[in-house]
Order: structure tokens, then C-alpha cells, then sequence
């Protein structure tokens, strides 16, 4: 700390980090080593890592737009959740005399820095931009007795039908993966990001056991699919995909009911099922069927005062995008995502 509490921000290396990350009693998977090494490696960003006492934050620095303009630094790109690293316990937010030290470092290193996730909700923070829903895991009650009849129901289809829900551990089972996840994206009109992506996810994340890969088979048949981060606390729910010829068969809700209940038996503390964008009013509807609370993001740029918004999926241009990508190859959709991924990050 520095004067009257305010603690005195240095840039340190990943080893340091990766010190501090490793003796956390406050950290998401979001903010592992392995999660870092993946996107450096993946787009070439380049690591930086705010630290101070006990606690820290990393930075991701994201190229202007094909190179030409000012970077960003940004925490975190491609993460749903950010959040203080702490040793000891803590609020994942930024206290007041954080923040302001933490603006007055990034100001001596950069115009350009986006903090996602790190401001607490008050009423100097900005409107939250997303929602990150949340299935609490307590040790005394089963998660599903907080789900949905509809799951439940759902859920007893899928096994009647013979769907079977396997985790899988090779690199050919996560192409498998990939391929069916840019169908999944061509359906929604979305870039897929690149195969380098998931193989760096596969080397950095996976095979070190901070993320596993669960599908769902139906008659020997990959119908749906999806790729976990978890730090032995948490669960996150990243990457999903479906075969929606099979969708009647419900094989999401029997893969996503066998995680939580796993994850639950295994001493996990919560279920991440990812961030909701504005408009997505039937995501929200479905995730909150899994007894999820919402919890708000709040995104901030420049400083306090400056609202960083991301895009907005209920714009009428994102429909107009979205209906063109529909149509497309999903070769096509993979170039264009291995373009614009470095830099829309």
C-alpha cells in the first residue's frame, strides 16, 4: 500500500502472476495462467499484469482494428467474468482506492483500457451491459431440486431416448467439437473463432486439467457438445454446440443437469452458465430454469465516467449481419472470425 491506504500498482511478470493465481482464495477460471497462455498464443497478444500487496489483475492488449489503430488494454477479452485476483479473501470488485490507483497506472501506459468486470455496483458505476447467470452449489442441497419441472422433464426424455452423456480427452473428440460448433454458429449467424483458438485452449486449459470437454451421443452420433473451464471451485460454462436435427431429444438439458449435479458432488461452490446479452430475453428465460441468479457485469473505459459498449445484439444492424452469415459456408465464417476475433476482442 501507499499513502493513506492507496496501494502502490507495479507491472509484474506471468510468473508472478501466475504465483499469486495459484494461492487465491478469490480468482475465476477466466483469470488462470493457462486461460492467458491460450490467447496469447492463439491471436499474439501480448500479457501485462497489474499487481499490488495481495491482489492483481491481467491485461490483455488487443492490436487496433487489422493493426492500424491505438491498442487497447483490456481486462479480460473473450472472458465472460473478470474480477480482482486475491490471496486472501475479498470482493472480486476493485475497492475505491484500487481503481484509482489502478486509472492513474494504466494512464501512464496506454489512452486505451477497458475494465470488465471490475467495478463494484454502486451508483457511480455505469448500467451494466450483461448479466452473468449463476447456479449457487450448496454442500446440503441437491442443485436439481431448484430446477425447472421442464428440465426435469426434459431431462428424463433424453434418457429414455438413450441419449448418453460422455467426457471425452483427446483432440480429435474437441475437432468433432469444433466442427459441430460452426454449424451451431452458421444457425446464428455468428464468425467462428479459429481452430488455433481451441487447440490453444487444448494445450494451455484442458490437458492441464483446468477444463474438460463433455458430449452428448446419441446411436454413436455427436448431437451436442460442450467445453468447460473450472478452477476446482467453479464451473464455467464457455463453448456450446447442437445438432439441432436432434434437438427434440433434449441432449443439452441431460448434458448440462449431469455437470451441474457432478460438479455438485464434487464440491464445487457454483455453476457458471455464462453471460446473457441485452435483447436475449428467451436466454435468460432458460437459464434462470436451472435455478441461475443474475448477476450484473459492469463495464467501464477510459475511467469511471466512461461507459464502454460492447456490441449490441438487438441492434437492427447485428440482425442484418446475422441473416447474411446464416447463408454463408462455415469455412467462410471460420476466415472471417480468424480475422476479426484479434481485434473485435
Amino acid at each position: 500500500m501507499g499513502l493513506s491506504g492507496t496501494p502502490a500498482i507495479r507491472w509484474g511478470t506471468l510468473a508472478a502472476y501466475a504465483r499469486l493465481w495459484e494461492q487465491a482464495a478469490v480468482r475465476n477460471p477466466y483469470q488462470s495462467p493457462g486461460w492467458l497462455r491460450a490467447m496469447a498464443r492463439a491471436y499474439g497478444f501480448p500479457l501485462r499484469f497489474a499487481l499490488w500487496g495481495d491482489a492483481g489483475v491481467p491485461f490483455v492488449v488487443v492490436p487496433g482494428r487489422f493493426h492500424r489503430g491505438p491498442r487497447r488494454w483490456v481486462s479480460l477479452p473473450f472472458s465472460d467474468r473478470s474480477g480482482v485476483v486475491r490471496r486472501s479473501s475479498g470482493p472480486e470488485h476493485l475497492l475505491p482506492e484500487e481503481f484509482e490507483a489502478l486509472q492513474k497506472a494504466l494512464a501512464s501506459q496506454t489512452p486505451r483500457w477497458e475494465l470488465r468486470n471490475l467495478l463494484a455496483p454502486t451508483s457511480e458505476a455505469p448500467a451494466p451491459t450483461y448479466g452473468n447467470f449463476v447456479v449457487p452449489l450448496n454442500p446440503g442441497q441437491e442443485p436439481r431440486r431448484a430446477m425447472k419441472d421442464t428440465i426435469r422433464r426434459n431431462v428424463k426424455k433424453a434418457r429414455r431416448a438413450g441419449v448418453e452423456i460422455r467426457r471425452f480427452q483427446s483432440l480429435e473428440a474437441l475437432w468433432i467439437f469444433y466442427r459441430l460448433y460452426g454449424l451451431t454458429h452458421r444457425r446464428h449467424g455468428v464468425p467462428v473463432q479459429p481452430w488455433a483458438w481451441f487447440r490453444a485452449l487444448w494445450e494451455e486449459v484442458i490437458r492441464r486439467g483446468q477444463g474438460f470437454l463433455t458430449l452428448a451421443l446419441y446411436e454413436g452420433r455427436v448431437v451436442a457438445g460442450a467445453l468447460f473451464l473450472t478452477d476446482g471451485h467453479t464451473v464455467v460454462y464457455k463453448y456450446g454446440a447442437t445438432d439441432y436435427r436432434f434437438q427434440r431429444l433434449r441432449p443439452n438439458d441431460l448434458l448440462f443437469y449431469e455437470e451441474i449435479q457432478r460438479a455438485w458432488r464434487a464440491g464445487c461452490r457454483a455453476f457458471d452458465l455464462g453471460r446473457v446479452g441485452p435483447g436475449e430475453e428467451g436466454l435468460k428465460t432458460y437459464k434462470r430454469k436451472w435455478g441461475a441468479r443474475e448477476i450484473p457485469l459492469y463495464y467501464t473505459s477510459g475511467n469511471h465516467r466512461m461507459t464502454w459498449e460492447p456490441p449490441a445484439e438487438a441492434s437492427p444492424w447485428y440482425h442484418r449481419a446475422a441473416r447474411v452469415l446464416r447463408r454463408a459456408p462455415t469455412a467462410l465464417l471460420r476466415g472471417i472470425g480468424e480475422n476479426l476475433y484479434a481485434y473485435l476482442a
